[in-house]
């Protein structure tokens, strides 16, 4: 008897082969996403590396505001030659615990500094906001990519290098950091100005009268900042200990402690 094999049509064998995949999904991470393919490399923009590797800086160094995919991509070198890298997520956000919006206007001067990427694939930025079944560490030489809103022009960064995982970035110490953003939230007001920077310190808890109780951050040189009114909660927890503030100065508006003001975003323990 002559028995005839059916033979797949090519549309047949791609939905096969796309069933497969779904099924088997490789063990490799996905590649992030990556600019818009006819994004023309511009000027505008800097990327500046910071330490530790993994953390930058993003700099508006035009004379007009600009737009940028609130999304970072990740470019590793492959080779000797630059490809898409690991999907983490790495956004241009001011501190975790915050939404990113699909685009950030940054103003000409204006510099902004998300934070780092801590080169774990699934806990990224923020640990404490991720559960993370696996979390592959993504050692090598990598660079950031952004891309203006309207997808016409990338900024590329300069090369860094994750040399593998350390005390330092391991997800359990990178947790240790605690969103405190609207610490002068509840009838006080602060107004926030200039940069985003770090204070380091001993955070302290103590009577501001009326029978009020606000945490200061002593720093080193014996600067004593007030960062919360109505100290509770995280404020309560870390009392007595070495942190780090990142965050801006601010202005406090009306009824207030002669002191300067921080307005943090985090709190990390060290």
């Amino acid at each position: 008897m002559d028995i005839r094999r059916p033979q797949l049509t090519t549309t047949a064998f791609v939905l096969v082969a796309a069933a497969i995949i779904t099924a088997c999904p490789h063990a490799t991470p996905a590649t992030s996403r990556q600019p818009v393919s006819g994004a023309v490399e511009s000027a505008g923009v800097t990327l500046t590396n910071l330490e530790p590797p993994g953390a930058f800086e993003v700099t508006n160094i035009g004379s007009a505001p600009i737009e940028l995919l609130s999304t970072v991509a990740i470019e590793s070198m492959n080779s000797g030659a630059w490809a898409a890298g690991p999907e983490s997520p790495v956004e241009l956000i001011e501190a975790c615990g915050r939404p990113a919006p699909r685009c950030v206007r940054i103003e000409p001067g204006a510099r902004l500094r998300p934070p780092a990427w801590s080169g774990w694939l699934c806990s990224g930025q923020c640990p404490e906001a991720t559960d993370c079944k696996k979390n592959p560490y993504a050692a090598g030489t990598h660079r950031f990519v952004l891309t203006s809103c309207d997808g016409t022009q990338r900024f590329t960064g300069p090369a860094f290098t994750l040399t593998g995982p350390t005390s330092a970035n391991a997800p359990s110490a990178i947790a240790a950091s605690h969103d405190v953003s609207g610490s002068y939230e509840g009838g006080s007001e602060c107004l926030p100005h200039g940069d985003i920077v770090e204070l380091k310190g001993v955070l302290v808890v103590e009577p501001f009268g009326k029978g009020i109780d606000g945490a200061r951050l002593v720093a080193g040189d014996g600067e004593r900042w007030i960062l919360n009114y109505g100290a509770r909660g995280v404020y309560r927890e870390l009392d007595g200990k070495r942190v780090t503030a990142r965050g801006r100065a601010c202005d406090m508006q009306g009824e207030a402690i002669m002191g300067r003001h921080f307005d943090p975003a985090t709190l990390t323990v060290d």
